[in-house]
């Protein structure tokens, strides 16, 4: 358990300095690119669970929207918080 959590420290670290390489390469587009996807993501998410929640669906159509939203909500929403503000150790450092 102590190598995955080495390996995963070093996985975080190199994202971090490729992330700090970016910034200071001057280069707009690379360096607000994960900043302007996050938007869009979020923005995307929230204008469809407002269409799914206020707005009539087809007959039929629920399932298929409720899948869309839990997948919008479980995976891209829950990426770009895990992203921007850390994951859970779920297993802790002690291997539990």
């Amino acid at each position: 358990m102590a190598k995955l959590d080495e390996m995963s420290a070093k996985d975080v670290a190199e994202a971090r300095s490729l992330h700090s390489d970016l910034v200071k390469s001057g280069d707009v587009t690379a360096s607000h690119f994960i900043y302007w996807y996050s938007w869009f993501w979020a923005i995307s998410t929230t204008v469809y669970f407002f269409c799914v929640t206020f707005f009539p669906l087809p007959e039929g159509a629920n399932n298929f929207a409720n899948i869309i939203l839990g997948f919008l909500l479980g995976t891209a929403v829950a990426t770009i918080i895990g992203f921007f503000y850390g994951n859970s150790d779920s297993g802790g450092s002690n291997g539990n």
